[in-house]
């Protein structure tokens, strides 16, 4: 479940960077123009995405949630509906982000492989959490894909039970 999720992550952010450079001149021009805000482009932006995130959701859960086997109770689905719906609107942002903050879509593509290394690498898989230090543990906090291991494990764990 970990690797269906940071793989759909990573697709996510990868597929609206080259949506958010080319938008990017249209933001120039109409600033320039005084057509509307900074703040107001961002919040289009942002809730422009969310339909699409469902959607996706939604056709993942109805395929993926049965054929893992799951338990069928409504707090449950629901439950893991909502991480994978704050695990790819984080993965999708943060690829908007990196595309605003970067000059060109090329380094903005560097610095997302970068980011998607490290939080595979401190997500608790290749270093397991035992062996984390309590310092480590709060630095770790902030990532998503520690939530997201830790969610879909207790969601495997609480299955067995």
């Amino acid at each position: 479940m970990y690797g269906t999720t940071l793989f759909s992550g990573i697709n996510n952010c990868q597929s609206v960077m080259p949506f958010v450079s080319v938008e990017r001149s249209v933001v120039y021009r109409e600033r320039f123009a005084g057509m509307y805000s900074p703040w107001a482009y961002s919040f289009a932006q942002v809730a422009m995405e969310i339909p699409y995130v469902l959607v996706q959701v939604v056709i993942f859960m109805l395929i993926a949630y049965p054929m893992i086997g799951y338990e069928w109770t409504a707090a449950k689905f629901f439950w893991f509906m909502y991480t994978m719906l704050c695990t790819l609107f984080y993965f999708l942002y943060l690829g908007m982000m990196i595309v605003s903050l970067t000059p060109n879509i090329q380094i903005a593509s560097i610095l997302a492989s970068m980011f998607y290394t490290l939080q595979n690498l401190m997500s608790g898989f290749i270093v397991p959490a035992p062996a984390n230090t309590k310092m480590v543990d709060m630095a770790l906090l902030h990532l998503p894909n520690v939530m997201d291991a830790q969610c879909l494990l207790h969601h495997a764990v609480r299955r067995s039970r």
